[in-house]
């Protein structure tokens, strides 16, 4: 089975670069009140692009960074690092959680391309475990309503009723944290619910032994730029403190902060550069939106006024 950097380009995916680029500006948001962010390591998985290093140490001064990277592609991964000082570290996650230091702060970013699976999950609780008062903690999991990797080409010619089964005593497995599993909630529509609820509940299971501590959560979305994702993340720090610090900050004034259980859909339409460059002009305090000049689904014309700050515009450069 093919790695998923040999099929995706994960520089041009706009939904996930919107993604991207809320992180910056709420981490840069929160570096003024609550965070010394430059300050930090980040922990990332980040591909042969390694594209979120290069644009959190651009965006947000990170200059201490570490790169996990499980597959044997050492040579390839040393020749696309962006940056020298960037540790690279050919290992996977849940090896490098005992390297994790106390004295310092991370920004960790568990960027996944697989459904959720026990080490993903173990891997989930290490990191909780052992992450630092004031580190950011983010995980990505594929929720779309399949096997897990391993498992798909030896199922590969089962009918749809039976590998629905499959997936379904997959998800159920889980019932430590997810309580009782319907067949309801491997659905395209509930899946990414079942996922929130048991990452959030491996969080709270792995904090247990760090009662001063809370896991105040910011970031809960849903995007599709080809398989439906989950990201959930935020940010571990102390009960009593934490909420004044956030609170003082105004962070969950900003529209894209998801403290809630349902994830926040980011779904932007594909533009063409004249396109984008109107729809701009119409950006307003009011919001009035209705003077668009071409056929546009209502709900994608939101998202873009929405997401307008963080929409990507990709051309074609020749070196």
């Amino acid at each position: 089975m093919r790695n998923s950097f040999e099929k995706i380009n994960y520089t041009i995916r706009p939904s996930k670069q919107v993604e991207r680029k809320i992180f910056v500006e709420a981490l840069y948001h929160l570096n003024r009140e609550v965070l010394n962010i430059s300050d930090y390591t980040y922990v990332g998985l980040g591909s042969i692009f390694y594209h979120d290093f290069i644009l959190f140490h651009k965006a947000l001064f990170i200059n201490d960074m570490v790169c996990l990277e499980k597959e044997n592609i050492h040579r390839r991964m040393e020749f696309n690092k962006p940056y020298k000082f960037i540790n690279l570290r050919m290992q996977s996650a849940s090896e490098f959680i005992p390297r994790i230091k106390k004295k310092k702060k991370y920004l960790a970013w568990l960027d996944y391309d697989e459904v959720l699976i026990p080490d993903i999950l173990q891997d989930i609780g290490g990191f909780i475990s052992a992450l630092p008062q004031g580190s950011i903690f983010i995980i990505s999991v594929d929720v779309e309503p399949k096997l897990p990797k391993d498992l798909r080409t030896e199922y590969a010619n089962l009918n749809e009723n039976d590998r629905t089964e499959k997936i379904f005593d997959h998800y159920n497995s889980f019932s430590k944290h997810a309580g009782t599993v319907s067949k309801a909630d491997i659905t395209s529509h509930d899946l990414p619910r079942l996922v929130i609820k048991i990452i959030r509940s491996k969080i709270d299971e792995s904090l247990l032994a760090r009662p001063s501590l809370r896991f105040f959560q910011l970031f809960n979305y849903i995007y599709n730029d080809g398989t439906e994702m989950l990201t959930l993340g935020g940010l571990i720090e102390e009960k009593k403190n934490g909420i004044k610090k956030l609170k003082n900050s105004n962070i969950y004034k900003k529209h894209y902060i998801r403290p809630q259980k349902e994830p926040l859909r980011i779904s932007v339409p594909p533009l063409t550069t004249r396109e984008k460059l109107f729809l701009d002009q119409l950006v307003s305090k009011n919001k009035k939106t209705n003077k668009v000049k071409f056929e546009l689904e209502p709900e994608l014309k939101k998202n873009f006024f929405r997401f307008y700050k963080q929409y990507p515009t990709y051309q074609e450069v020749f070196l």
